[in-house]
């Protein structure tokens, strides 16, 4: 097999360089999409990109929080709303949703009742489209609201919001 030349990345990679060694700007290319009228017009909701499609959970519409999945096709740029099998969790929104491996980890966020936001942790198994409960270790982070949750190196990094 050739090596590859200069500026090409090597097969099954995304790093190509510049001759001065840094990545080349992304070129962004903008674009509509046909917005089905039952999506609901939310804020602080997740966006979890798997494969070729990209999840949005939960979210906050002025009135309600949502605990509806919907699913962008990137490639045909088509919505569907997607219900998996399982109890899905409450609708909340200023959570995170974390992908580790084939699935998808909420923690957290606010569910619109009583003074703190939630602690708990549901996972969605986007290969087998099932909610499942997970099974932890430890103390878990305590209520948590506008977050960040990250998955490095086998551990899910809280980094603290809100509380309520």
């Amino acid at each position: 097999m050739d090596s590859p030349q200069p500026n090409e990345p090597p097969s099954g990679s995304c790093s190509r360089r510049h001759a001065n060694g840094m990545p080349p700007r992304p070129l962004v290319a903008l674009s509509e999409v046909q917005v089905p009228r039952d999506l609901p017009q939310i804020k602080n909701h997740s966006a979890t990109a798997y494969g070729n499609k990209i999840y949005i959970f939960g979210g906050y519409d002025g009135k309600t929080n949502h605990r509806t999945l919907w699913e962008l096709d990137v490639t045909a740029m088509k919505w569907a709303q997607v219900r998996p099998e399982g109890q899905a969790p409450e609708g909340r929104n200023g959570h995170t949703a974390t992908l580790v491996g084939h699935q998808m980890w909420i923690l957290g966020g606010w569910l619109g009742k009583g003074p703190y936001a939630a602690n708990d942790l549901h996972v969605l198994n986007l290969e087998a489209m099932m909610w499942e409960t997970p099974r932890t270790t430890g103390t878990p982070p305590g209520p948590c609201n506008m977050h960040t949750a990250d998955y490095a190196c086998g551990l899910l990094f809280v980094f603290r919001g809100g509380d309520g």
